[in-house]
């Protein structure tokens, strides 16, 4: 039988082999067992059926639908009862599944269905939601942005998609917004969220987008300089990369300290002042530094919302 949803579910043909694996081993052992070491095809099915029946018990608990014993809870008995197919969500579900997402973390599931609809088009980066949420103040820890970005955030895209509640011009879908209005504190926030959504595009977003732009103009015009041989052991000099931008050298002198700044810690970045010819052209200032020429190593693309924080964590 194959999995519709493919969300990592477990399919009914691997329940049943595992299960009769199981009924013939020593449950605990044989899990340790797998993993520590999978050597064998069987190891592996036991090994990826236990990760994903974790991470769906670990959910479950989260949104207080099993209690610490893995046994239901009354929410989770609630949600069991109303549930008629199990590939399709009904109505009655899809509230229930929303008011429990609301709880677990109201901020972060309403910038999630405020920013769905232009996420899902292309528009706009992935982690839209959590550049929207730190433009408005919040702070997360590298550890959380990462694991967020790489993990959470697939899955929670998967579930406001499923849920099918927003519009295509981003926000809730009429009956949705009703509903929400069952629930004051968080219709409040969601009010407040639309509507500062719309400054932080026009603001915000633009502005990292439009630096996105320039600083992936700087990085194909340096790799272009250099592979054409205009690099002087691996310099490139910071004129011949203004003049390809058309730049002046005022404009220009801020672009290149804030592309320094903000990419230090990602970019290994030199700068040189070393000529083989006399130039008397004016050096640029970066930080205590005057610099004609500049290397970049180990370079890694600008990720919108770096200028808010670490996003390339």
């Amino acid at each position: 039988m194959t999995n519709k949803w493919n969300e990592g579910c477990i399919s009914l043909q691997d329940a049943m082999v595992v299960n009769e694996i199981m009924s013939k081993s020593n449950l605990r052992v044989r899990i340790v067992e797998c993993l520590h070491k999978r050597n064998t095809e069987e190891d592996k099915l036991i090994y990826q059926t236990y990760k994903k029946a974790s991470y769906y018990i670990s959910l479950s608990k989260k949104l207080g639908l099993l209690d610490a014993n893995c046994r239901p809870t009354s929410d989770g008995l609630q949600l069991a009862a109303v549930n008629s197919n199990f590939y399709v969500l009904n109505t009655d579900e899809k509230k229930l599944i929303l008011s429990y997402l609301l709880e677990v973390n109201p901020d972060l599931m309403i910038a999630l269905i405020i920013t769905q609809s232009e996420v899902e088009q292309g528009k706009y980066p992935s982690h839209l939601s959590l550049i929207f949420q730190k433009s408005q103040g919040k702070n997360f820890d590298k550890g959380y942005i990462r694991s967020f970005k790489h993990n959470y955030l697939p899955v929670m895209t998967s579930w406001f998609s499923q849920l099918n509640i927003t519009k295509k011009k981003g926000g809730l879908k009429k009956e949705w917004e009703i509903f929400m209005q069952s629930y004051p504190t968080y219709y409040s926030k969601y009010k407040e969220q639309l509507s500062a959504y719309k400054g932080f595009k026009e603001g915000v977003l633009k502005q990292e987008l439009a630096k996105k732009k320039r600083y992936k103009k700087f990085t194909d015009i340096y790799n272009s300089l250099y592979k054409q041989g205009q690099a002087d052991l691996g310099f490139v000099n910071l004129y011949d990369i203004m003049s390809k931008m058309r730049m002046g050298y005022e404009r220009f002198s801020k672009f290149i300290n804030d592309f320094y700044t903000e990419n230090r810690k990602k970019v290994i970045i030199l700068f040189s002042n070393t000529v083989s010819s006399i130039d008397k052209r004016p050096r640029f200032r970066i930080g205590d530094k005057i610099v004609l020429k500049i290397k970049l190593i180990k370079m890694i693309d600008y990720e919108v919302g770096d200028t808010l924080g670490e996003f390339n964590a």
